[in-house]
């Protein structure tokens, strides 16, 4: 369970982390570029939530069938 929980709050702290990095380090320099790509974050997140969401409802149509 510990493990699980460094995992987690390490994955956190990374991508908190980054955020932070990218949204407040001044841009002096136009050859200086984000950390991430946060357009590409969003749009492959998108994707997951859609491909979960997705999956919700045929497990819940699925049940539905075999429940009667």
């Amino acid at each position: 369970m510990r493990m699980f929980l460094g995992l987690v709050l390490g994955a956190l702290l990374t991508v908190t982390g980054a955020y932070a990095y990218d949204n407040y380090a001044p841009r002096n320099d136009p050859a200086a570029r984000p950390m991430v790509n946060w357009d590409v974050v969003r749009s492959h997140w998108n994707g997951v939530e859609a491909s979960l969401r997705d999956m919700g409802n045929r497990v819940h149509d699925e049940w539905a069938k075999r429940a009667g």
